[in-house]
Parts: C-alpha cells; sequence; structure tokens
C-alpha cells in the first residue's frame, strides 16, 4: 500500500483543526488557565476532564462503528441482529447528543470519536456472522490485511453466485 505525503498533510490538518477547537473551548466556558490554577487534585481534574470529553468521544465512537456495522450485516439478511445493533447505535447517539447539548465543549472530542469510528470501519472488508460459545452468533469483522479470511468471503460470494445461476 503506497503512502501518499497529501493524506499526511490532511491528518496534520485535521489534529491542528482539533487542537484549535479544544484551545478555544475550554471545559466550563472558564479559560483553560483557570482550569489549571483550581486547587483540586490532579486526578479529580482528570477525571472531570475524562467525564467530559472521553464520554462524548467513546459515545460518538461506538455509534459509527455500530452503523457501520448495522449496514454491513442487513445485507446478510439477519434482520434480529441487524434491529438489535440499530437500537444500540441509536441508543449511542441519541446519548451522546444529549450530553453535546449540555456541555457544547465536548464537541471537538466527539467529532474525534465519530472520525475514529469511522477509520477503523474504513479498514474492515465485510462482516460476517460467527457462532461464539456454541450457540450464540455476533458479527465478526473480516479486517482488510486479512489475505485468508479476505479469500474465504470472495470463495462463500462465488459458491452462493454459482448455485444462484444454475
Amino acid at each position: 500500500m503506497k503512502k501518499h505525503p497529501g493524506s499526511y498533510l490532511l491528518a496534520a490538518l485535521a489534529v491542528c483543526a482539533l487542537a484549535v477547537a479544544i484551545h478555544s473551548n475550554p471545559p466550563g466556558g472558564v479559560r483553560w488557565g483557570a482550569f489549571f490554577e483550581d486547587p483540586s487534585h490532579w486526578t479529580a481534574k482528570l477525571t472531570f476532564l475524562a467525564r467530559l470529553y472521553l464520554w462524548p468521544g467513546m459515545l460518538g465512537f461506538v455509534a459509527i462503528v455500530l452503523y457501520q456495522l448495522q449496514f454491513r450485516v442487513m445485507g446478510s439478511g439477519n434482520s434480529a441482529a441487524t434491529f438489535g445493533i440499530a437500537v444500540l447505535a441509536t441508543g449511542a447517539m441519541l446519548t451522546v447528543l444529549r450530553a453535546l447539548a449540555f456541555q457544547q465543549s465536548a464537541v471537538p472530542f466527539y467529532v474525534l470519536g465519530v472520525a475514529l469510528g469511522y477509520t477503523v470501519m474504513g479498514r474492515v472488508y465485510a462482516v460476517r456472522m460467527r457462532r461464539i460459545a456454541g450457540s450464540i452468533r455476533c458479527p465478526w469483522p473480516i479486517w482488510r490485511g486479512d489475505a485468508l479470511g479476505i479469500a474465504e468471503v470472495q470463495r462463500q460470494i462465488h459458491e452462493r453466485a454459482t448455485r444462484q445461476s444454475v
């Protein structure tokens, strides 16, 4: 896989934009200096920042991964799994939108979570249902770097196509 310098430039530009957005949106609407000058213990500050910023980022990541997974599982015809994934994805998205309504300074981390979700799902070649613990079926990703998994998916598609044409 070739690496193009333009893609690194775009990623660097995105990181700079996120840094500017985080700098201009301090927690609670007060300046960052006041946050660091506060006499609270550093663990309390980190806990506050994690709740404020990481929670919306994680929910944005989970929502995008689940929406992408839903679209990929939908093609398999498994309506029960599609419904369950859709409910979880919508719940995550509504929860994150509620959190963003209360604390707008968390928007850059939501954006980061959504971008990471799309990036991770961009590396997924296909999603297959796999049995775990004997009888429980769950979605299982085939990653783009997995040559054996990709060959197996292509073999199954070819077999299905030849069966339908007969």
